[in-house]
């Protein structure tokens, strides 16, 4: 399946650096809504999903999927039910982010959604 990645953020009109940190290693996880993604599906990951600008720049299987529930207004982060203490070095690290202030300008809304992971890492409490 086609995970796509966007590569300005829709807010800041800034570089996400995204596919460069999944490249690297330093995204290894994202967050998507919905609960279709299975251990062991295809990723294809990609940028300029639906439009003429479509490129695939890996390919890799999913190795993990948790619950995340994420609520910015007490900017608090929950996967299986559990709190994730934030620093900037863990979630928001992990998912992409320079800092937690980036996280929370990307994440504006409360959500209820999959998280996705590439690698081994899973959240354990």
């Amino acid at each position: 399946m086609i995970l796509g990645f966007k590569t300005i953020h829709p807010i800041t009109k800034t570089p996400t650096e995204f596919v460069d940190k999944i490249l690297r290693g330093i995204k290894i996880h994202t967050v998507r809504f919905g609960n279709r993604w299975k251990v062991g599906d295809k990723i294809h990951f990609a940028t300029g999903v639906r439009t003429k600008d479509y490129h695939q720049f890996m390919e890799g299987y999913v190795k993990g999927t948790q619950r995340v529930e994420i609520y910015p207004i007490d900017r608090s982060i929950y996967v299986d039910k559990n709190k994730v203490k934030l620093t900037d070095s863990d979630f928001t690290f992990n998912d992409g982010f320079e800092t937690a202030e980036d996280f929370w300008e990307w994440f504006k809304d409360p959500i209820d959604a999959q998280l996705i992971h590439w690698t081994d890492f899973k959240y354990t409490f």
